[in-house]
């Protein structure tokens, strides 16, 4: 049984839920939910190298996501004498943009600079 600020139930952690209205008055009646699992995700693979995080994209708009990258920060961003960009302590130059319409997923990269690639898949729709 528990109590928020001032007596009223608060929101509990998964996989717990309150069985009574949210912030109630008094004492939680807390149940476990038994549809809710708090086991990790976990993504099989035959290797590490196998598995690309990639939000759904398709191995060529990967691959002209990486090559458009590359060239962009070779002819932009990267300064003479230099072989890498700097994007700061933890990266984060490249913004991935997915947008979902009824007729299918607009996908983009936009670059901190305000280049924009459109990689959308428009034969599909």
């Amino acid at each position: 049984m528990t109590t928020g600020s001032k007596g009223k139930c608060f929101k509990l952690p998964r996989p717990w839920f309150c069985s009574l209205d949210h912030e109630h008055e008094g004492p939680c009646s807390a149940t476990r939910d038994p549809n809710v699992s708090e086991d990790p995700v976990h993504v099989d693979c035959p290797t590490y190298t196998d598995y690309q995080p990639g939000f759904g994209l398709y191995k060529e708009q990967r691959e002209t996501i990486d090559r458009w990258i590359e060239e962009h920060n070779k002819a932009r961003h990267i300064p003479p004498g230099r072989t890498t960009r700097y994007s700061g302590a933890i990266g984060g130059a490249y913004t991935f943009q997915f947008t979902s319409t009824t007729l299918g997923t607009c996908t983009s990269v936009r670059c901190s600079c305000g280049e924009t690639l459109d990689v959308s898949d428009y034969s599909e729709w």
